[in-house]
């Protein structure tokens, strides 16, 4: 790959213990720079006990979910676009890939309360949150996007997760909406990267054709006892195609 700020970021941090554990041997190990926490997650106090003991916070960043487990506001429980009768965070999109454009005014004040708890309840444990990227990219939604970007300023929110801009599987009316959700980002000059994908998405593009900063996803998991990425492969393995993954940064750290 050429050259340009790295951060491998792990997904998922707070899921639940064992998701915990071996994100923290993932930094241990040196195979992840960031994070991003799970604010409504089982493990998110023990999450953020590890934050502060391990000397962290200066790398973690918030996941913000708003699909799977319970929201942290009531307002948001009455819309079926975002929770089930049960009232558990279920976004649903439109149909198929297609994002969510347009969210009613209520709609979006209830996503601007949710926002506004999750990144207090991550504040209030002294994480004070580098970035920001969410469960199934739902930040990308453009609907959901102008939530946040409205609230960006007010919440000190400094980096935004891209849209995922590397990949095979993504057609014409996917590129060209990427390609304009990315623009707005960084007209707001909170793009965290050039680039965003998975391990297999950079393997994808191949040597040479990524220029400039990177972002690289993993999900960290124990199967077997051994350390994995959410797909089985050894989370080292799959690492090994960033040559430059040792000098690996977070997202706090502005130096390319």
């Amino acid at each position: 790959m050429r050259r340009g700020r790295l951060v491998i970021n792990a997904d998922d941090f707070g899921r639940d213990a064992e998701v915990n554990r071996a994100v923290l041997e993932a930094f241990r190990l040196g195979l992840c720079s960031s994070a991003t926490l799970m604010p409504n997650m089982p493990g998110f106090e023990e999450a953020c006990g590890m934050i502060r003991d391990r000397g962290l916070s200066s790398r973690v960043g918030i996941h913000w979910v708003l699909r799977d487990g319970p929201p942290l506001t009531d307002s948001i429980r009455r819309f079926p676009r975002f929770c089930d009768a049960e009232g558990r965070l279920r976004f649903n999109r439109p149909g198929g890939w297609l994002p969510a454009c347009r969210l009613s005014s209520w709609e979006a004040w209830a996503v601007a309360a949710e926002l506004r708890a999750q990144v207090a309840a991550c504040r209030r444990r002294g994480v004070p949150l580098t970035h920001l990227d969410s469960h199934y990219h739902i930040h990308t939604e453009w609907g959901v996007l102008q939530v946040l970007l409205g609230l960006a300023l007010e919440l000190k929110i400094r980096r935004i997760r891209i849209s995922r801009n590397l990949g095979t599987s993504r057609g014409p009316a996917k590129r060209l909406y990427t390609a304009w959700v990315n623009k707005s980002l960084k007209r707001s000059r909170l793009a965290g990267t050039d680039w965003f994908g998975s391990v297999d998405d950079y393997r994808a593009a191949g040597p040479g054709e990524v220029i400039g900063s990177r972002e690289v996803m993993v999900h960290p998991l124990y199967r077997d006892g051994c350390l994995t990425d959410d797909g089985g492969e050894l989370l080292a393995d799959r690492l090994s195609l960033f040559a430059d993954r040792s000098a690996a940064v977070a997202f706090g750290e502005e130096a390319s």
